[in-house]
C-alpha cells in the first residue's frame, strides 16, 4: 500500500500540461541545398521549420521573446551588416516586433515607398500575439498585438482593406482591428479597449 500511494504522489505532482523548455539558440541550418531555422531548447531537444512563419504558428509570446533575447546576444552585428539572408531577415523580424528602432531604416524605406503597395494578407497567429501583414505575396511584416506601432496611414488603410485571418469570435482579433481603426482615425489606439 506505501508504494501505491508513493506512486499516486508522484502522478499528482506532475502537471499534466508542462512547458515547453526554455530556447537556449537558434541559426539556420542548410540541408540538402535548403533552408531551415533551428531551435535549441534547455533540454537538448531541436526543431526545425522550413520558414519564419512556421515557426511564429508553432510558438508561444515567451518562445518569441527567447528568440529575440537570445538573437540579440548571437546576431546583432548581423543587423548592421549589408548581406541580405535568412538570419539577416529572421533578426529583422524579431526587431520589428520588440525593438523597431532597430530596424527602422528597413520600415521607413518600406513605409515610404508603401503607396505604391498593396497588402495581399493580414493573419492573427493567436498562440503568440502576433499579427502578420504581406505586401504585394513577398515582403512580411510581424506585430505584436499588445504593442503600439506607428504605422503610416495608408499602411492602415492597406490593413483594414484586407481581410483579418482568425479563429472566430476572437477577443484579440477585436483589439486588433479596434486599435487599426482608431490609429487610422488618428484617435488613441486603445481607445475603447
Amino acid at each position: 500500500m506505501g508504494l501505491y500511494m508513493t506512486i499516486v504522489k508522484l502522478v499528482q505532482a506532475v502537471p499534466i500540461s508542462m512547458k515547453a523548455p526554455e530556447i537556449t539558440f537558434w541559426d539556420i541550418l542548410r540541408d540538402n541545398g535548403k533552408d531551415f531555422f533551428r531551435i535549441k531548447r534547455a533540454d537538448g531537444s531541436f526543431e526545425a521549420y522550413s520558414t519564419w512563419g512556421r515557426v511564429i504558428r508553432s510558438c508561444s509570446r515567451a518562445d518569441i521573446e527567447e528568440l529575440y533575447k537570445v538573437g540579440i546576444k548571437l546576431y546583432e552585428p548581423v543587423l548592421k551588416g549589408t548581406e541580405e539572408n535568412l538570419l539577416k531577415i529572421a533578426m529583422e523580424y524579431l526587431c520589428m516586433m520588440f525593438d523597431p528602432e532597430r530596424v527602422a531604416y528597413r520600415i521607413k524605406d518600406h513605409n515610404h515607398e508603401f503607396i505604391l503597395k498593396k497588402i495581399d494578407k493580414w493573419i492573427l497567429f493567436e498562440n503568440c500575439g502576433v499579427y502578420m501583414i504581406t505586401i504585394d505575396n513577398c515582403y512580411h511584416e510581424y506585430y505584436l498585438v499588445d504593442k503600439i506601432y506607428e504605422h503610416s496611414k495608408e499602411k492602415l488603410e492597406g490593413m483594414l482593406k484586407a481581410t483579418l485571418v482568425c479563429t472566430k469570435d476572437s477577443e484579440m482579433a477585436k483589439i486588433v482591428v479596434r486599435r487599426t481603426v482608431n490609429q487610422s482615425l488618428g484617435l488613441d489606439p486603445n481607445l475603447g479597449n
